[in-house]
């Protein structure tokens, strides 16, 4: 993709977001903060990339994919009132029928399109369909990365900022117990991942957030997430489970035990 084409990419997809963010009162907050997302994934996956020396034009195709990657976020939060895929729509799929519906797809190449509509479609599906184009794959892989990144910084700051109010807006049925149910704790400690649709409270978002530590497909993403120290900030907002202590041992391993990895190319 060249510069071009990303500057048609986010005009078409300001436009879009306008028609829900705009008006007297600006749109609701979590429509705005969502849009606020969408631009620091873009910057954060296209970061990634330039660390995994992908070529230029790659670098642009995923700051494209990263703006787009959410777009079905704002009909379901406007229709739904919600951001639970398990409690309204699957976002990954409307906003892949919302790309196929637009002018977007005229902006850039046909293999470019490919990699906008795969990303857009599959980035919240709980693996990557191991059906894909290998440079599909290869573009999810790393907007995964980007998009968990910047999740675990908005969750921390709305339980920072209000307990968790901010949080159960976005998601209604979550309660604000800080605890972690029986019923995510046995699937972190046995599968070392949790499925969205088991979530009850907050601190089972916060412990699925620790838990795509293990779905982290690239080393700068996990540099970065340590960098940061998003295990031990997350782990600071957890109520004391011993239970987890074991668990949460292995995962730090895990961290450590990554280094050398290799990393996703575009061009398997």
């Amino acid at each position: 993709m060249t510069l071009p084409q990303l500057g048609c990419v986010r005009k078409w997809w300001k436009s879009y977001v306008e028609l829900f963010t705009s008006g007297r009162d600006g749109g609701h907050p979590l429509l705005n903060i969502k849009a606020s997302h969408s631009e620091r994934v873009a910057k954060e996956a296209s970061g990634l990339t330039r660390e995994l020396a992908w070529p230029r034009g790659d670098t642009i195709t995923m700051e494209a994919l990263g703006l787009v990657h959410d777009v079905g976020r704002f009909v379901q939060f406007t229709e739904h009132g919600t951001y639970a895929d398990a409690h309204s729509l699957n976002h990954g799929e409307r906003g892949w029928m919302i790309l196929t519906e637009s002018e977007i797809l005229a902006c850039v190449a046909p293999n470019d399109c490919q990699l906008l509509l795969d990303g857009t479609r599959y980035h919240n599906r709980f693996r990557i369909p191991d059906s894909l184009p290998p440079r599909s794959s290869a573009f999810l892989a790393v907007l995964r990365d980007a998009d968990k990144l910047d999740i675990m910084r908005v969750v921390i700051d709305a339980i920072d900022q209000d307990g968790g109010l901010m949080l159960q807006r976005m998601i209604p049925h979550l309660s604000l117990d800080r605890t972690p149910s029986p019923e995510v704790i046995d699937e972190i400690t046995s599968t070392h991942s949790c499925s969205t649709g088991n979530l009850r409270t907050v601190g089972d978002m916060l412990l699925m957030q620790l838990s795509w530590t293990y779905d982290m497909n690239c080393l700068p993403a996990l540099r970065r997430l340590a960098r940061r120290s998003f295990v031990d900030t997350i782990t600071d907002r957890l109520p004391d489970t011993p239970m987890l202590q074991p668990w949460m041992a292995q995962l730090r391993c895990h961290i450590g035990g990554r280094i050398g990895t290799t990393p996703p190319s575009p061009n398997p």
